[in-house]
């Protein structure tokens, strides 16, 4: 026999209708399972009703409080090494991964070739950023360097003026927590 709404309407009896209650009266004259569940039911509703609230520990608030500020701080780290593990571990299978691509696909002939290339390419490109820099400063008018660099000491000065402040008051005063 399927017992499958009748259970469900037991474990739920305030909220059926006045015809699903009768059905559910009707199978509980015929089927001794779900008048046992009911039964069953009934009674451990009865004995929770009838237990007295026992309060807890002295100090239990406070120790549970404080666990959990360790517990959510351990939550955190363990977190963050998993995150760190994972990233790092992927880092190192993408690095094994080019490192076989281009172990498959060059010789090591051509590896000393282009290393010889990439290593004159960043020289000539630093020399040819010397050279520009040289050249700019020679078409400059001798009063602007000296203008950027009143402006940069300047500049420079003011924010170690601020940083000399920020920290006395920090030390004075203390961080606010926020």
């Amino acid at each position: 026999m399927n017992h499958q709404p009748f259970e469900n309407w037991i474990f739920d009896e305030s909220n059926l209708t006045g015809e699903e209650l009768h059905k559910l009266e009707t199978h509980l004259d015929s089927c001794s399972d779900c008048q046992q569940l009911r039964q069953g039911l009934r009674s451990a509703s009865a004995l929770f009703q009838a237990a007295q609230m026992v309060p807890p520990v002295p100090g239990f608030t406070q120790r549970w409080q404080a666990s959990l500020v360790e517990r959510r701080l351990a939550h955190q780290r363990h977190q963050a090494r998993i995150l760190f593990l994972a990233l790092a571990g992927t880092a190192l299978l993408l690095l094994m991964l080019l490192a076989l691509h281009i172990l498959a696909t060059s010789t090591p002939v051509q590896w000393m070739v282009a290393g010889f290339q990439s290593t004159f390419s960043l020289f000539s490109t630093w020399n040819r950023i010397q050279d520009f820099i040289l050249e700019l400063i020679s078409f400059i008018p001798p009063i602007v360097p000296i203008a950027f660099w009143v402006l940069f000491t300047g500049g420079l000065s003011l924010l170690t003026l601020v940083w000399i402040i920020s920290l006395w008051r920090i030390s004075s005063q203390g961080a606010s927590q926020k």
